[in-house]
């Protein structure tokens, strides 16, 4: 079985509002419960793990005991968040697939999408990734996502975050959501090995990408919609979800 982690453990600072992020709604529904949706549509999927930190107590109030809370205690990126669920993850669990409390619009069929090629193409990583024409209109929510990098033979390198981006690499339109299946052996063993970003001193997920070429094992991406995969920051990009949503 897979193992689904939500990471819902962010302040929401650019929010601008004392309540957890991922509870903000979206067209009447807090974006956590999109979340919830879409992976409890999925085949094949545990019920999942929930990362929570910043208004902890307030996501348990509200969807109760039907989920597993981990508690994040040091914010400090997204790799923290996946490691303290490491040792919650049971002997049953083939592969990790890791998503987002504030991406909102992301579908079952995107999910079921995900597992069915990692199950048939049996990788050791499986990233979703999209392109983009531009950052205009409601995709200006893209722009500081982090681009994929791609070598001569069109093979994804790196994950490159945006704010340690050269000119060139921001130039480039195939952006990461940073939704990820994993095999659950090699994922436990690579956390460890992922180093804090000069830039920010937190430690990214995205590195496992890297650390997986690095490795000479697996990696397939799968393409998804741009409108699915939206990730809400500001309110701005509210608005932006609710002229998308359903």
């Amino acid at each position: 079985m897979i193992q689904p982690i939500i990471l819902a453990a962010g302040k929401g600072t650019r929010m601008e509002s004392s309540s957890p992020k991922t509870l903000h709604k979206v067209r009447g529904k807090t974006m956590l419960e999109r979340v919830f949706q879409a992976v409890h549509n999925a085949k094949n999927c545990k019920p999942p793990f929930v990362v929570v930190g910043h208004g902890a107590e307030e996501i348990r109030a509200m969807f109760g005991s039907a989920y597993q809370y981990i508690l994040q205690t040091e914010i400090t990126g997204t790799a923290s968040a996946v490691l303290a669920c490491m040792p919650y993850i049971t002997e049953d669990t083939r592969s990790i697939l890791i998503l987002y409390g504030d991406h909102p619009l992301i579908s079952s069929g995107a999910i079921g999408q995900m597992i069915g090629i990692f199950e048939k193409e049996k990788p050791t990583l499986a990233l979703f990734t999209t392109t983009v024409p531009d950052f205009l209109d409601w995709r200006a929510s893209f722009l500081y996502f982090g681009r994929v990098a791609r070598d001569i033979n069109g093979n994804v390198k790196k994950i490159v975050e945006y704010k340690e981006a050269t000119e060139s690499e921001r130039a480039i339109r195939e952006i990461n959501p940073a939704i990820y299946c994993v095999e659950k052996k090699w994922l436990m063993t690579i956390l460890s090995r992922i180093t804090p970003s000069r830039a920010t001193g937190e430690y990214y997920l995205t590195d496992i990408v890297a650390l997986a070429r690095g490795d000479g094992v697996k990696i397939v991406t799968v393409p998804m919609l741009p409108e699915e995969a939206l990730g809400v920051n500001t309110r701005e990009d509210i608005t932006r979800a609710e002229l998308l949503a359903t």
